[in-house]
């Protein structure tokens, strides 16, 4: 009978060496073999009740949104249409973007020229809104700003665009550019004080401006203001009617016999202890007193929709979103951890997203390890919770690797 030792061909030596293969491939690591992320489909109802009617003008357009959150509601009917003075909010846009300021800073000083006084002369004498100014008045590009928006100075308008740009022609090439960034469709500009009937927008167009402006501190201070003091024009007042109001900003006011009355407001709150701006725009108000009556449509609809705000918080914490698979472990579940706090209103979407890792390069991957994210979306809101492992996924077996887990 033949003896079994180290230089033997028998079943022995064959087991040996078959671990010792196994157990080099073991501290070696090798590649990690095939690991599964499979995401469940995970729904979430839309916010409860039906979105009712809201007190849309006869004539005209309008638009409310909810900074932050999106279009609530809109007439039917959106087309370009003469926009008057709101036109200034893009004049501020462009020049604080190009000179930004900072809270509390004046900013650069201008020294007006005969041409400044000059300009003045003439629209005043045209019966347009003016900032009273003269040669060799020295004034802040803050005070520029304010004599913008507040008293809605033409000739503001047109000092800061040849300051800004070098020329008119110039800046209103960059503010029609900015308006095709901003993805304003219904938006062409064709001078800096909205004058011009050809000057065009429309109500969602200067609702979704008006947001974006009011995100800038300087700008959101400024059209706050029911009055300002300047050099030489001293004490000029808002011509918007709810200018001073608690909560509420005329973000910009705009009458021409084309445009009729047009007026931006935006209307902060707290909805269950979070804060919310409530942006509304009316453009086209005709009547008696077409300013007076853009106002009430803005205050309207922005007061009905706060009314239908909610907080929403949507909890996933614990909820199996998803599981980790391999052919050496039973599946290891995913679950979300956290919860989203949202703001919206009857019938608002809310869609779950679950977005796992790339397959993993190493093994073990420990209990509550992070292997992706679940986004909850309601309209503009995107709100990122982790998703994480619910107990360890282990390497797999030396004798699962040796075996190739037959």
């Amino acid at each position: 009978m033949p003896g079994i030792g180290p230089r033997g061909g028998g079943p022995a030596a064959a087991a040996v060496a078959l671990v010792v293969a196994g157990i080099g491939l073991a501290r070696a690591g090798g590649p990690v073999p095939p690991v599964a992320l499979a995401a469940a489909r995970v729904t979430i109802p839309a916010f409860p009740g039906v979105l009712p009617r809201l007190p849309w003008p006869r004539v005209g357009e309008a638009a409310v949104a909810v900074d932050g959150v999106g279009m609530l509601g809109a007439t039917s009917v959106q087309r370009p249409v003469p926009i008057a003075s709101v036109t200034k909010v893009m004049t501020a846009l462009i020049v604080l973007r190009d000179h930004p300021l900072r809270p509390g800073e004046r900013g650069p000083i201008l020294v007006m020229t005969a041409a400044d006084q000059s300009v003045y002369r003439s629209d005043n004498s045209a019966g347009d809104s003016t900032l009273p100014v003269r040669a060799g008045e020295p004034i802040s590009e803050r005070q520029l700003l304010e004599g913008l928006l507040i008293p809605s100075g033409d000739n503001a308008a047109w000092t800061l665009a040849r300051w800004d740009a070098g020329s008119v022609a110039a800046f209103i090439a960059a503010m029609n550019e900015k308006a095709r960034t901003l993805g304003l469709p219904n938006t062409r500009y064709a001078d800096v004080s909205g004058v011009d009937p050809e000057s065009e927008s429309s109500a969602v167009d200067q609702t979704h401006l008006a947001e974006v402006a009011l995100r800038n501190p300087v700008f959101a201070a400024i059209v706050r203001r029911a009055q300002v003091v300047l050099p030489v024009a001293g004490r000029l007042r808002n011509p918007d009617p709810l200018a001073g109001r608690p909560y509420i900003s005329g973000v910009k006011t705009g009458w021409t016999p084309q445009a009729g009355g047009c007026l931006v407001l935006a209307r902060w709150s707290v909805v269950a202890g979070s804060p919310v701006t409530v942006v509304a725009t009316a453009l086209g108000q005709r009547g008696p007193t077409p300013l007076p009556a853009a106002a009430r449509v803005a205050d309207r609809l922005a007061v009905a929709a706060r009314g239908l705000l909610r907080v929403r918080v949507v909890s996933l914490a614990g909820r199996v979103v998803g599981e980790l698979r391999t052919s050496w472990q039973r599946p290891v579940p995913l679950v979300a951890v956290g919860a989203a706090r949202l703001v919206g209103w009857p019938g608002l979407a809310v869609t779950v997203r679950v977005h796992l890792g790339s397959r993993p390069r190493t093994l073990p991957i420990p209990d509550g390890a992070q292997v992706g994210t679940v986004v909850i979306t309601a309209g503009a809101q995107r709100v990122s919770l982790a998703v994480r492992t619910t107990r360890a996924l282990l390497a797999p077996s030396l004798l699962w690797r040796v075996t190739g887990g037959s």
